[in-house]
């Protein structure tokens, strides 16, 4: 079961301080999230990345705010023209996180570096197109390094099949002077299994980042099909 430090926290300050504060930040993220989730553009997926934001910066002690701030500047930097800029914050964010969750679950680790692993690859195409060579193979070794703790940590963990296999699936498709067909399959298989996996659990909180790349899974699959 997810075990969420924010919850506990919120529960101390329901004993705490007055009545309804707890709540109210609970209140802030799920508005934050509506944005995010309605986002279509650039300027949208910012908006909620800087509402995110926001609230982290008002409740500094809350890992979860943090989280979804570091991804939504992920998806910001994604769609945006100054990308680099918002993978930084997101690896600033993501810093906080893991320094407020001092014992993290399995579940929690498997949250961090999935998060770690897709801003280490999206940061890489930037960075390379900048002439950053070193830096570009760094976030290559972060990014691989990111995906086996995860994987050692939770080794069914849908967040990281996803990502695996959308890598594998890239990689594959990449390859010169065709395709690497033993990636493309090893790819597919994944993305089937993080499928599965999802099927067979309800949708929980949708503030829990356990579903966030959820969605990409149809994505790759029908690109599969195309090629």
């Amino acid at each position: 079961m997810y075990r969420s430090h924010y919850l506990l926290f919120a529960t101390l300050l329901i004993i705490s301080i007055p009545h309804g504060y707890a709540q109210s930040i609970t209140d802030q993220m799920k508005s934050a999230m509506s944005l995010h989730e309605a986002a279509t553009n650039f300027e949208q997926e910012l908006a909620a990345a800087e509402k995110f934001k926001s609230i982290s910066d008002n409740n500094p002690n809350e890992w979860l705010p943090a989280y979804w701030t570091a991804f939504l500047y992920s998806q910001a930097g994604r769609l945006g023209k100054t990308k680099l800029l918002h993978y930084e914050i997101g690896f600033d964010y993501l810093a906080k996180v893991e320094k407020l969750i001092v014992n993290p679950t399995d579940d929690e680790k498997s949250y961090i570096f999935a998060l770690k692993s897709l801003l280490s690859t999206l940061s890489q195409g930037p960075n390379f197109a900048k002439g950053n060579i070193e830096k570009g193979k760094e976030l290559v070794v972060a990014q691989n390094e990111a995906l086996n703790k995860g994987l050692s940590a939770k080794s069914d963990s849908p967040l990281l099949l996803v990502l695996l296999g959308t890598n594998l699936i890239g990689e594959g498709m990449r390859a010169k002077p065709s395709p690497d067909v033993s990636k493309l399959i090893t790819g597919k298989l994944l993305l089937e299994k993080a499928k599965s996996i999802y099927a067979a659990s309800s949708a929980e909180d949708n503030l829990i980042p356990n579903r966030w790349n959820e969605p990409w899974i149809d994505v790759w699959l029908n690109r599969l099909k195309q090629n």
